[in-house]
């Protein structure tokens, strides 16, 4: 079985804080954001970051396959297709799955119901509220729930999410993915927390 993310509280998309813009010799300078530069969330920064992410376009289905890992603890694993490559920095695809809310989560994986959360990924929004894409039905998610777990440090694949006009987490490609690589990112802590089963 694909193990996904629990309760991952993945960073929202911040715009930078240095602000590029031309000294007097003309060069570009990176000193820190001009005074009176709007970087809130809802600032014009911010929402230009938010417009460019929303315009991404996934990768078609067909640079990925599902193949098992051979390893009976992490089942089948994505990875990139023969005779495709990924460059850094390229955004994969969204995670997909059932768009659900605190009381729906806590009712479907509740400790009665002996269901684990393998495919749930859990957003905190800006107002305190968690949601959850849960990606278990298959029907409603696409291949991002065949995504394994690796330490962060090892990662190839890096989240980032928005969460307006509907929350979203987008994939992008941390580095260059030749054909054969499989695609994996961290659960996070929260994903492992009284579990035993812990893949590094």
């Amino acid at each position: 079985m694909c193990l996904l993310a629990e309760a991952v509280q993945i960073k929202a998309v911040s715009p930078p804080t240095p602000s590029h813009h031309a000294s007097e010799s003309g060069e570009s300078s990176t000193d820190g954001p001009l005074e009176g530069e709007d970087l809130s969330a809802d600032g014009p920064i911010a929402q230009r970051i938010r417009a460019e992410l929303s315009a991404h376009e996934p990768l078609d289905a067909s640079v990925f396959r599902v193949a098992h890992t051979g390893d009976p603890a992490r089942g089948r694993g994505l990875y990139v297709s023969e005779g495709s490559a990924i460059s850094s920095g390229t955004y994969l695809f969204d995670y997909e799955g059932e768009l659900i809310d605190q009381q729906s989560y806590d009712a479907r994986y509740s400790p009665e119901s002996a269901k684990q959360a393998d495919y749930a990924v859990g957003l905190l929004l800006p107002d305190g509220r968690s949601v959850y894409i849960d990606a278990a039905d298959e029907a409603q998610s696409n291949l991002a729930r065949f995504m394994n777990h690796v330490d962060s440090d090892q990662a190839n694949v890096v989240a980032w999410t928005l969460y307006e006009p509907t929350p979203r987490v987008l994939c992008f490609a941390a580095r260059d993915l030749e054909a054969g690589v499989e695609l994996r990112f961290d659960y996070g802590e929260e994903y492992w927390r009284d579990r035993d089963d812990h893949v590094p």
